[in-house]
């Protein structure tokens, strides 16, 4: 049967032809500029976004204002989709916010953890920076007379927090690069084909490749899967004139 198009974008080791989806290239490319954003590179658009569009707040809790160019509006609609891979790397002058920047693992917003109520109770101000809770790269949280608060500081004071020189974003754990944001929204993580190196050599012929391709896909337009698509051609293979195609 024809191929979808999910194989085709899956890379040549994995049985696909390799083929970029451009949506998530241009998604990756894009978030170039939020890593700018977050890592507050010195450039002009980067300070006018902090000082005309952030302020104060968290990128990651701002609300879309109903006027404003396309380009912002796209960023923040791109953080549901992107907020898993980054986490913040904190230095001591650092003023990520604890409630609402993604700095304890990859994605993890405490705001979305606790609503208000349980931050109102957890004696943590709602305008708090992480850093004022970091001593000698662990954390230190004040206690709570509730079980669930509880039980999340023991879940996030279980890892420590190296501190940095100057504040730094990653993405999976590694330096920002598009290749990278486009593997994580790919969902690279296929199987490996040993046939895959039989077939795609430099010395052999793209034809010959492809028709390889297409029959270990079992994709080849032979007559009797055309008939099953509902085109009346007949099924007796046209070479022998015996057997189904």
């Amino acid at each position: 049967m024809p191929c979808s198009f999910n194989l085709f974008e899956k890379s040549l080791k994995a049985g696909g032809l390799g083929v970029i989806n451009i949506v998530n290239w241009n998604i990756a490319a894009f978030s170039t500029h939020l890593n700018s954003i977050l890592r507050k590179d010195n450039t002009g658009w980067v300070n006018w976004v902090w000082a005309n569009r952030i302020g104060r707040a968290s990128f990651w809790s701002i609300h879309t204002p109903q006027i404003c160019s396309w380009t912002w509006r796209k960023l923040l609609s791109l953080r549901t989709l992107l907020l898993p891979t980054i986490v913040h790397r904190l230095s001591n002058s650092s003023v990520v916010k604890f409630w609402h920047d993604p700095w304890v693992a990859k994605g993890v917003v405490l705001h979305s953890i606790l609503n208000y109520q349980r931050q109102m109770q957890s004696g943590i101000p709602n305008n708090a920076k992480a850093m004022d809770y970091i001593v000698h790269g662990n954390l230190h949280l004040p206690c709570s007379s509730n079980q669930y608060i509880r039980t999340v500081w023991n879940d996030i004071q279980r890892n420590s927090y190296p501190l940095v020189d100057v504040d730094d974003v990653l993405w999976n754990d590694r330096p920002h690069s598009v290749k990278l944001v486009y593997m994580h929204l790919h969902n690279s993580d296929d199987q490996a084909y040993k046939w895959s190196k039989v077939i795609w050599t430099s010395d052999s012929k793209p034809g010959d490749n492809m028709m390889l391709w297409k029959v270990l896909q079992n994709a080849l337009l032979t007559r009797n899967k055309l008939m099953e698509m509902g085109f009346d051609s007949g099924i007796t293979c046209v070479f022998c004139a015996n057997e189904p195609e």
